[in-house]
Order: C-alpha cells, then sequence, then structure tokens
C-alpha cells in the first residue's frame, strides 16, 4: 500500500454483524490476504459473472461503453445500446487510478440478460464501485419492480439484489466515495456488506431474478447511478466466510479500498518508510512487520537493480531474516545493504511467510545512489502573470525509475498564498526522464511594491542531495494601473464603494474605466456605486461574481457604461429578487458604446426571482398548495400538473411577451431573475445568460425568468436561457418557461445566439409548457416583430403557452412560430388569423400545438390547410372551403352539435388524425361534411378511450385495482355476472349510436358521428376503441356515419380494447361498443372492416360479448337495415350476451321491428323480452340465439338458411315466422 502506512489494531466488541475478526482503523488503508497480482478464482469456485473495467470493456468511436465481457468463462457478457452512458475511464482518481466505467445518473446502463436459472437457490455479489454525491441510485438490480429495487440514500438496502421485497431502514447507504459492496442471499439469509460492516442478518427472502434481466447501473424509481464501476463478481452460491475474505481482500487491494478485510492466518508487511542512511554504495531498507498470522512467520528483504515484483528468483539480492518472534507489533525491520553500485536506481521490497502463504507488500520501494539538485530556468513576475520555471535534475544512469524529489522553501520575503501559488513541496521525475520541471505561479500583491524573493531547497528522499541543492528566485511586481483605469485590488470580497478595494484608492467615477482582473484580485465585488463610469473591464483571467443590485424602484434603478463594456471572464448576477410578492431586484444595465460577454464568462441569474417559499411561492404564477404535491410554476408557460392532476386556478402566466422584465414566480425554490440590458452598439454574446427557474421534486418547480436585449445588433454564438425548473416525476409539477424578448436597433439578424425558454422537464404529465421569445429586427415597427414557442421537444399533456392579457391580438406580431412541441393556447378574446393573415408558423410533425379556449363560432372563409402541428379548439368550426389535415391533429372539446362543419371537402391524410377530449359525453366529435370525405391509409379519427371515466356511465364497470372488478357493457355486455343489481347493463342507441363507451378500471371509447353529403373513403382508420387496459376493460364507444357513398378498405372499429399480453384469468373484458353506417345514395360498403368485439380477455368465461354494427343501404328506409352482430370468434360465458333491445337509454322495441338480425363469429345475443324484427340468421354453430322465454316475431317467410335450432337457447320462447297468410312457429 502506500508508505508510511498506520495501523491500529483492535479486537471487535461485538461480532453481530461483521464477518472479519478484527476491526482495522487505518490511517492510509492496508489489506494482507490474497495478492491481487496473485489472485486465482479457482481458489474460490462456482464464480458465474466476473465483469473487471481493466479487460473486456469495447467502447465506440465516442467512447461509449457498448459491451463489457464476461471474465469468468460463462459468456455472461453486458450489453449497452445507450448513446452516452456509461463511458471508459482509464484513470479512476477513487479506485487507485484503475480502470472503471463513468455513470452520469442517467437511466441507462448495463444489461446482462436474463440469469436467474443461474442462480437458482442462492448468490454472493461482489460491486466495486465510487459513488459522486449520488443519493438514489440503482447500482445493481436483478427484479423489475420500481418498488423493491431502489438503493437509495433514506436507508433502504439493496432490495433489488437477489430479493423479493423491500427493506425498510436496513442500511445507512453511502453517497460518496470508493465502497465494496457485498451481499450474501439465499433461502437462509439476505445480508449486506458495506466496506465490511453490515447492520445484521435480514429475513431470507431470495428471488434469482425474473424476465426482465439484470441490469448494472441504472433502473427505475431511483433511476441511474452516478459514479464509476470497476468490477462485479457474482458467485452462484453462498460463500464462506474463508471465501468472502479472499474474494473482498483482492478487491481492497486491487483498488485501495478501505474495507477492513483481514485474513488472521496470514502475515501482513509494508516497506515501512522507504530507504534510509543512504550512501553512494550503502542504504538502510526498512520495512514493517504488521502481523504474523497464526503460525510461525519468516521475514525476507530482496533488492536489486530492476524490479522484480512478487517474483523470488527476480531479485539480485535477497536476504533471510528467519522466524521472527517480535515482543510488539508493528515491528521494524531493517537491512544494510552494502556494495551497491554509485548513480544507479535500485529497487527493494520487503515479504513475510508462514505456513499459510507468502505476503507481499503492493508496491515495492526503490532509490537512486545519485544526486539530486535544482535549476532555475525563469523568473517569475505579476506582470502579465508570468510563472517562474525550476527544474528538478538527476544523474543520468539512474532513470529507470520514477523518483519523487521533495523541496521545501528555505528563505526569502515571498509569502505563499500572497505572493505566489501554494506548492505541493514535492515533484515525480518520471521513469527514463533526468529531470522535470515546475512552476512558481505569482500572485497580485497590490499592498506589497516591490519585487520579492523565494529560495527554494531540496529535501531528504531516496536520493543523494547534490551540492547545487537550492535556487533564489526573483518575482517581479506589477505597478498598479494608471489613470483613468481603476483596478479592483480587494483581499476579502467587499463593496465597490469601499475606496482601499481600489488601486486609485476610490471608487471609479464618472471619468474612469472600471477594471476587474485576477492579476489585481479575485476576490466577489458587489457594485453598490450609483454613479455612472465611463467604461467596464472584466477580464478573462477574473473568475469572480460580481452583483449589481438594481432595483425595479428608485433607488439604483440602472447602472449606466457611458462607453464600452467588456465581461470577458467571472460572472454577473443580482441578488434574490422579491420580497415575498414584491419585486425589488433585477439586473438593469446600460450600455453607451459596445458590449461583450466573453466565452468564459456568464451572466448568472438563476434562481435570482421572487424568493423561494416551501408551500405555495411567491409571485403572479405561483403555485397553489396540494400537500407535498403542487402544480409547477407559471410565468411566459404554464407550470406541469402534480402527480395528483389537481389543476389551481392563481397557477397563471404573466408577464409582456415584447417587453419582459419580471421575476420568475417561485415555490420551495426560487424562480428566474430578469436582465434588462440595452446597447447602443454591438452586443456580442458568446458566453451565456441564464435566467433558469429553481428545480423540484416532490415540490413543484419555479418558473424561469426574463432576458429582455435592446441592443443596435447582436453577434455571438452563446446562449440565452429562462428555462422553466425541472422534477423528476414523482410529485410536483415542473415549471414554466419565462420570456426572452431581443430587439435590434440597427441590424437585422441575431447571430448564432441561441435562445431558450422551454418548460421545465419532468413525465410528459408534469413538465412545464415553453415561454416565449420575442425578437424584433430594425426593419419591424415596435410590437410586430416573431413569437416562437419552443418547448425544446418536451412534451407536455397538462400545460400550455397561452397568450396573455396583455397581447389580446396576436396578428400584430409578424410570425408567430411554434415548434419542437411548443403549445400555445389563445386566451378569451384573443385574435390570431392564421388563414387570412397567415402568420403562423408551425413546425413538426405532431409535435406543436395550437388550442383555442373561451371562444364561440369560428368561422373560416376559405379553406383551411392544417400541417404540422394540433389544433385544441373549445369552439365548434365552420369552414367554408375544403379542409385538410396532413401530418397535424385536430381535436374538438365543445358541446355544440355539430362542432364541426365543411362546406367542402374533408381530407384527412396520412399521419392525420381527428379526435375530441375526454369526459364529457357532449364533446363527442360530430362532423358535417357537404363534400367528399376522404381519410388515407395511416390517418385516423382516432378517440380511443377518451369516453367515460374510470368507474363511471350508464354500462360502468369498476375502477377498483382488484381481479375481481366487473368490466364495462355498451353494445355488449361486459364480464363478469351482468344482470346482477350493480353489474353493467348495455345502453345506446343500435340504429344511431352516439354514446360514449362506459368505464371500468380503463377508460371508455369516444364517439364519432359524421354526415357526409358526398363520397366518404375510408382507408384508415376511425377508432373508438375503450383506453388502455386494466384489471376490467372499459366498454367500445360509438361510430355513426350517414354518407351517400362508402368506398375504400379501412376500418371502424368500437371494439373494447384487448389486453395485448397474457392477462390473469381473472382479468374482465369488457362489451364491443356500436356501429351505425346510413348510405344515401349507395348499395356498397365497399371494403371497409367493420368491428365491435367485446374484450377476449383470458377467454371464457371472462371474454367481454359483441357490440353491434348496424348497416342500412340508399334502397332500405329507415330501420330497414341489418344488425351484424360478431365476436371475432371469441367465446362469452352464457351470461354475457348482446342484448336486444338495449337494457336502457337505448333503441326501442319498435325501431327494431324491420331490422334483420345477422350472429356470427360467437354472437351471443339475447332477447330482453318479446320483440318483431324483419328476418334472422344465426349463421354458424359458434353463436348463439337465447329467447329467455320471449317471442320473436319476424316479418318474412322462413328460410332454410337461416340457422339450425341447436343455434337457439328457446328456455320456454319461440320464433314466429311471418308473412301475409301464413305462420310458421318454432318452439
Amino acid at each position: 500500500m502506500k508508505h508510511g502506512a498506520v495501523m491500529l489494531l483492535h479486537h471487535a466488541a461485538s461480532d453481530r454483524a461483521t464477518r472479519w475478526l478484527y476491526t482495522v482503523t487505518v490511517c492510509m488503508a492496508l489489506w494482507a490476504g490474497t495478492s491481487y497480482a496473485n489472485f486465482d478464482t479457482g481458489t474460490v469456485t462456482d464464480l458465474t459473472v466476473w465483469l473487471k473495467a481493466d479487460t473486456g470493456v469495447i467502447t465506440n468511436g465516442a467512447g461509449t461503453v457498448v459491451n463489457w465481457l464476461d471474465q469468468s468463462g460463462n459468456g455472461y457478457n453486458g450489453i449497452n445500446s445507450a448513446a452516452g452512458n456509461p463511458t471508459f475511464t482509464a484513470d479512476s482518481a477513487e479506485l487507485d487510478h484503475m480502470p472503471a466505467l463513468v455513470f452520469d445518473g442517467s437511466d441507462s446502463g448495463i444489461t446482462l440478460g436474463i440469469l436467474d436459472s443461474s442462480f437458482p437457490t442462492a448468490a454472493t455479489l461482489f460491486v466495486v464501485a465510487s459513488i459522486d454525491n449520488d443519493t438514489g441510485y440503482n447500482l445493481f438490480i436483478t427484479r423489475n419492480n420500481a418498488t423493491w429495487w431502489r438503493y437509495h440514500g433514506d436507508s433502504r438496502a439493496y432490495p433489488g439484489m437477489f430479493r423479493a421485497s423491500r427493506l425498510e431502514s436496513y442500511a445507512t447507504t453511502p453517497d460518496n466515495g470508493a465502497c465494496l459492496f457485498q451481499v450474501d442471499s439465499s433461502a437462509s439469509l439476505w445480508q449486506m456488506f458495506i466496506n465490511g460492516a453490515s447492520p445484521g442478518v435480514a429475513a431470507a427472502n431470495y428471488l434469482a431474478g425474473d424476465a426482465t434481466g439484470y441490469r448494472i447501473g441504472y433502473g427505475p424509481d431511483a433511476g441511474g447511478f452516478q459514479g464509476h464501476i470497476a468490477e462485479v463478481l457474482i458467485y452462484s452460491r453462498a460463500l464462506s466466510s474463508n471465501e468472502a475474505i479472499k474474494v473482498g481482500g483482492y478487491l481492497v487491494e486491487k483498488y485501495a479500498l478501505p474495507a477492513p478485510i483481514i485474513d488472521p492466518d496470514l502475515p501482513a508487511i509494508n516497506n515501512g518508510s522507504g530507504v534510509s542512511n543512504l550512501t553512494a554504495t550503502t542504504a538502510l531498507l526498512c520495512g514493517n512487520l504488521v502481523r504474523t498470522g497464526r503460525s510461525a512467520t519468516a521475514v525476507s528483504v530482496y533488492y536489486g537493480l530492476s524490479d522484480g515484483g512478487m517474483n523470488p528468483g527476480a531479485w539480485d539480492v535477497a536476504h533471510h531474516f528467519g522466524v521472527t518472534n517480535p515482543t510488539a507489533l508493528p515491528a521494524r525491520c531493517t537491512y544494510a545493504a552494502s556494495s551497491l553500485l554509485a548513480n544507479r536506481a535500485y529497487y527493494y521490497t520487503y515479504a513475510a511467510s508462514n505456513a499459510s502463504d507468502r505476503i507481499w507488500p503492493k508496491t515495492r520501494e526503490h532509490f537512486i545512489t545519485g544526486n539530486v539538485w535544482l535549476e532555475k530556468l525563469a523568473d517569475a513576475s505579476e506582470i502579465g502573470f508570468t510563472p517562474g520555471t525550476v527544474r528538478v535534475c538527476r544523474v543520468a544512469t539512474a532513470t529507470n525509475c520514477t523518483l519523487k524529489v521533495n523541496y521545501q522553501k528555505t528563505g526569502g520575503d515571498a509569502v505563499s498564498g500572497l505572493d505566489f501559488a501554494a506548492l505541493s513541496g514535492y515533484l515525480t521525475i518520471p521513469r527514463g526522464a533526468s529531470n522535470a520541471t515546475f512552476v512558481i505561479t505569482p500572485l497580485a500583491n497590490w499592498i506589497k511594491q516591490t519585487d520579492s524573493t523565494l529560495e527554494l531547497t531540496v529535501d531528504a528522499g531516496g536520493y543523494l542531495i547534490g551540492s547545487a541543492s537550492n535556487i533564489s528566485m526573483t518575482i517581479h511586481n506589477e505597478p498598479p494601473p494608471s489613470a483613468p483605469t481603476n483596478a479592483w485590488s480587494a483581499v476579502a470580497p467587499g463593496n465597490a464603494s469601499t475606496a482601499a478595494n481600489w488601486t486609485a484608492g476610490h471608487a471609479p467615477r464618472t471619468n474612469e474605466i472600471a477594471l476587474l482582473a485576477g492579476v489585481f484580485s479575485q476576490q466577489p465585488m458587489t457594485w453598490d456605486v450609483t454613479n455612472a463610469v465611463a467604461a467596464w473591464h472584466q477580464a478573462a483571467d477574473y473568475t469572480g461574481t460580481v452583483t449589481i443590485p438594481t432595483t425595479y424602484g428608485p433607488a439604483f434603478p440602472v447602472m449606466a457604461i457611458t462607453g464600452n463594456c467588456q465581461v470577458l471572464g467571472g460572472t454577473w448576477t443580482h441578488p434574490v429578487g422579491s420580497v415575498a410578492n414584491t419585486e425589488v431586484n433585477r439586473l438593469r444595465v446600460a450600455v453607451g458604446g459596445d458590449f461583450t460577454l466573453g466565452g468564459n464568462a456568464t451572466i448568472n441569474l438563476n434562481e435570482k426571482g421572487f424568493a423561494a417559499q416551501y408551500y405555495g411561492g411567491y409571485g403572479p404564477g405561483r403555485s397553489g398548495v396540494d400537500g407535498n404535491y403542487e402544480r409547477g410554476v407559471s410565468h411566459g408557460g404554464l407550470g406541469g400538473n402534480s402527480s395528483s392532476g389537481t389543476p389551481v386556478s392563481w397557477n397563471k402566466v404573466y408577464g409582456s411577451i415584447a417587453s419582459p422584465t419580471n421575476l420568475g414566480s417561485s415555490t420551495s425554490t426560487s424562480g428566474g431573475g430578469a436582465l434588462y440590458l440595452t446597447v447602443q452598439g454591438v452586443a456580442t454574446v458568446d458566453g451565456t445568460i441564464n435566467a433558469k427557474g429553481g428545480n423540484g421534486s416532490y415540490i413543484a418547480a419555479s418558473a424561469g425568468g426574463s432576458i429582455y436585449l435592446v441592443v443596435g445588433t447582436l453577434a455571438g454564438t452563446g446562449t440565452l436561457s429562462v428555462a422553466g425548473g425541472a422534477t423528476w416525476g414523482q410529485g410536483g409539477g415542473a415549471g414554466g418557461g419565462g420570456r426572452i424578448a431581443v430587439i435590434l436597433n440597427t441590424g437585422s439578424t441575431f447571430g448564432s445566439v441561441a435562445m431558450k425558454a422551454h418548460g421545465g422537464t419532468s413525465s410528459p404529465s408534469q413538465s412545464g409548457a415553453a415561454g416565449t421569445i420575442y425578437r424584433q429586427t430594425s426593419a419591424q415597427a415596435t410590437g410586430e416583430g416573431s413569437v416562437i414557442i419552443d418547448n425544446n421537444n418536451i412534451a407536455t399533456t397538462s400545460a400550455m403557452t397561452m397568450a396573455t392579457p396583455n397581447e389580446p391580438d396576436m396578428t400584430q406580431f409578424s410570425e408567430v412560430i411554434l415548434t419542437n412541441r411548443g403549445f400555445l393556447a389563445l386566451n378569451t378574446n384573443t385574435m390570431l388569423d392564421w388563414i387570412a393573415q397567415p402568420n403562423l408558423r408551425v413546425y413538426g410533425p405532431n409535435q406543436s400545438l395550437l388550442m383555442a379556449q373561451n371562444t364561440n363560432n369560428i368561422s373560416l372563409a376559405s379553406d383551411f390547410n392544417m400541417a404540422n402541428f394540433a389544433l385544441y379548439l373549445y369552439t365548434n368550426l365552420t369552414v367554408a372551403g375544403d379542409m385538410l389535415v396532413s401530418n397535424a391533429i385536430f381535436s374538438l372539446a365543445v358541446p355544440i352539435q355539430p362542432n364541426l362543419v365543411v362546406q367542402g371537402n374533408l381530407h384527412v391524410a396520412t399521419n392525420g388524425s381527428m379526435t375530441h377530449w375526454l369526459g364529457n359525453e357532449s364533446y363527442r366529435l360530430n362532423c358535417q361534411v357537404n363534400g367528399n370525405f376522404t381519410l388515407d391509409a395511416g390517418g385516423s379519427i382516432n378517440v380511443n378511450g377518451l369516453g367515460f371515466f374510470p368507474g363511471t356511465g350508464p354500462g360502468k364497470g369498476s375502477a377498483n385495482n382488484a381481479n375481481t372488478a366487473p368490466a364495462a357493457s355498451h353494445g355488449g355486455l361486459g364480464a363478469p355476472n351482468p344482470g346482477v343489481a350493480g353489474q353493467p347493463v348495455t345502453y345506446g342507441s343500435i340504429l344511431a349510436p352516439t354514446n360514449f363507451g362506459s368505464g371500468a378500471h380503463s377508460y371508455g371509447g369516444g364517439a364519432v358521428e359524421i354526415h357526409v353529403a358526398g363520397t366518404s373513403t375510408v382507408n384508415g382508420i376511425i377508432s373508438a376503441k375503450s383506453g388502455t387496459p386494466g384489471l376490467a376493460v372499459g366498454s367500445g364507444g360509438s361510430i355513426y356515419l350517414v354518407t351517400g357513398w362508402l368506398e375504400g378498405n379501412g376500418t371502424l372499429d368500437v371494439s373494447s380494447t384487448d389486453f395485448g399480453y397474457n392477462p390473469a384469468p381473472s382479468q374482465n373484458g369488457g362489451g364491443g361498443g356500436r356501429i351505425a353506417v346510413c348510405l344515401t345514395h349507395s348499395s356498397s360498403f365497399g371494403s371497409v372492416a367493420m368491428n365491435a368485439y367485446g374484450c377476449k380477455a383470458n377467454g371464457a368465461p371472462y371474454a367481454g360479448a359483441a357490440g353491434t354494427i348496424y348497416q342500412q343501404t340508399a334502397a332500405q328506409a329507415a330501420g330497414l337495415g341489418t344488425i351484424l352482430v360478431n365476436n371475432n370468434g371469441v367465446i362469452t360465458a352464457p351470461n354475457l350476451t348482446t342484448q336486444l333491445p338495449p337494457y336502457t337509454n337505448g333503441s326501442s322495441v319498435a325501431s327494431l321491428r324491420y331490422v334483420t338480425l345477422k350472429a356470427t363469429n360467437a354472437a351471443n345475443v339475447e332477447l330482453l323480452g318479446d320483440l318483431v324484427m324483419g328476418d334472422l340468421y344465426v349463421c354458424d354453430d359458434t353463436s348463439r340465439l337465447r329467447l329467455n322465454g320471449h317471442t320473436l316475431k319476424l316479418q318474412a317467410s322462413y328460410h332454410d338458411d337461416w340457422g339450425t335450432d341447436s343455434r337457439v337457447v328457446y328456455d320456454g320462447g319461440q320464433i314466429i315466422w311471418t308473412v301475409a297468410g301464413t305462420v310458421l312457429i318454432l318452439q
């Protein structure tokens, strides 16, 4: 291990949780056990997975690890498909500079595959990792259950490591530093060790893993790991204590880990403090015998002109002391080596051996029998920060080892930390080199105005000190700057108004240039000088922060610079800007010349807005309190919803689009601050200007602030950002973006300056909306520039950018650009003309959204070509010409019927989609098309899952998350046991269906009604299926199409959605919905498929019953068409039926008087009373007609192809075939 190791041994007071026989307190860790270099995997059998970063790591061209090859010989290689994580490093500082995989905290990592069969009954796991300030992470997991595998800073142990249930408050888990993790899991115990310590044995709950595969460094809940992982070993059995010591000892030695792993049978020895009493031909070789083990121990020392490693025969000379019996440990060992060659490099090492093993220190010592000396190459100077240079030399014949040379300050008046940067006191000359250099870095010392001297001398070490062992260096003084420059020279953080902090002896005056440069001072400053200055120069070598407390009020309204302003290094900021709900501070600067923000400089106003307040926050867009789950805070865009889904009325947008000056509103973190910068000349921005909102977690995040630039021209490649704060999808909503406005008085372009006002990231239902970016050139009138709403591709379903009351007329802007999932909502009485005055530019596809709310009766006087965005209307829409929906989404949420009228043709092209909003049956999509309707392949009218909420509707099932909960009904009954009190029932019109599907554990399907005067060509999909399945599935919705002609090969579908996976045997399928297609000029339904299937669930008796499909041609009067009942071959339980007539709110008995019934493909039709119908077909042996003792009277002559008696369950009922003069009764 390291030289000078000090070890204190004491016996463990309690052996409750430690597998080691001793606890070791170390200054620098020493391990005595199986040698790292000699580790033999055969000594501990059943090693099943062995991943180590020093072998078998494969990266792509960008440095990302794509494969980590298993060294056990079993081929269990790790794979990674993520773009940037993890990467590989050959030098992990905290893991003794060994190779490791570097994980950045993102939710990606190494996947090992499905290995549970390789660990059927037990496993022992070792992981070597260095944690980088990470309090919640997944290091190694074996189970795909987010609530069981988190390894988190809230003291949850490693439940995902071969364990089937969580352990609360089991182990205090590290969030920083190098660690050895070990987990033992079997049918008899579960135990964890962190650096050799364990809180005890946990209850056995072994789990080998499941079909999701083993993962390293990532997983749900706590998410990705941040830090380094160097080695993973997994044994397929429980190891004994001695075996675990061998493996753990190998890892502790290899990575210099702090784990105190000691094998009591083995001796321990080190090379002490190195060589002493060195001459050109002799040396005293020192060592320390730390422990003798449990048997007699012999000590040997080896030395020579080369490093013999751990091979005794490779050394030039060996001396064996024989068996030692020291009276006290550790015992000092010395050997006087003689007859050495002068001016040569030597190596030596001690070794200790007993009956168990021979033990070597991890590293060997080396020294030279020649001189070391210093040479001054150059003096140092404060002028230009020129460093001084010193060369450390050794004799050229002794270069075959690295050599650490010590030195110290022995004279001169230069003071460390005041005149020069502190020195390390040593330098290592590389192997093969005869010299190396180090520098003396001067510091600005304006108190002392003369040159300084520094004397350095070689200190003792593994070498001889030559006669030229000392040097003297001059550190030249730099005089203070001359007028009119006045430099900041403070020796501590302070105010600009303090005279002693300036080289001129006073604060800068109106005729002076304020200079901030690292050569004079790096100290932070508060600029509390209210007078103007002639110019400002902040040099690139200045790294401090300048706080400028300009105010909204008259106290300090503006920092004025009459000439040029250069901020090339360091930071500008303002104080947190509010007292409660009052705006106090912002950053307001007026520059009379040019302004430059260098690439290494920043204006950092992050979290400088409305002050943090734990619940509720401050500012106009503050959140309301919903326990720990607040909605995100708003400014230019709305904050995201909380996971509770409860919105609050005062979470609103505010501020000006074209001249924003407001602070960002706050929650538990402060909102973004505000910058108002005016520049008469050129503003060059190569650095960053940030006014971002603070992040949240369970508490919501805060909103971005404001950046308002009024400049002559703009240049540079920097970034402006007023992004909202992020949350992690666990409760609170993310913050809304702030506002940016850039006004050019003489320019026409905005350079390459990036501008970002996106909302904060979270889950889509909780992400924040974009704020606004306003850009105006000199050619545009005031307020007539372009507005950009860009959400940086962050999906949000609960937040939008709303036009504020201050800008009710969006037509004033030359362009309104929606891009990258920007979502614009028009407020009450807001004007935006995207037809006659096409100032709207939308870029997608299907990513950017426009919403009009609180408005009635929008009429467009011409064609409406909607492309590349999503339009949400809370009003009915009339289009005088044609309407095209291409690569776009059109959504309506309005109770007026019809809610869409197209006087010409309606065309929904590929990737186009129409829909309605959920929950309210009056919101159904009702379209009147006076021309033709075309739905291309790849286009859709999709209202899946937009019907009744879970557990609601006339045919409601249960919203409970339980296997036995009943599913929902509509056209067909949902399972199970319909008809029992409180169970689902059928409902709705068969001939003109417009009802939503009912909800169970999942949502019901929505409803679509379309009336087309001309031809309907359907090659896409019109779908009103139920929502994503739960344990009890919702019912399908309704499709009602009245059209002159029908063509195409598309699909109409109101089925109850199938599970899409193999559900548990007790899960329950919902009933199908209803379709009606009535032709007014044709007799052909083309090749359009029509489906109203029940959910197939897991087969009888839990599948839902089919709904109904009504088809009526032009030759048939109303009510003379055909009812099709088709369950796609899925047989249901006898009591899960398609009821005629519907149980409630449906078609009357009279309305079915002339229709024909066709039951096919496992249809299960039931009469609820006596019924008169036109005709009957029971088409196959899988279908049934159940009369339930009722009479079915048919107004048709008997025909043999109607079916067979075996397909009818009479139960005392009868079928009467009748025409004039003839009656045939079947019973």
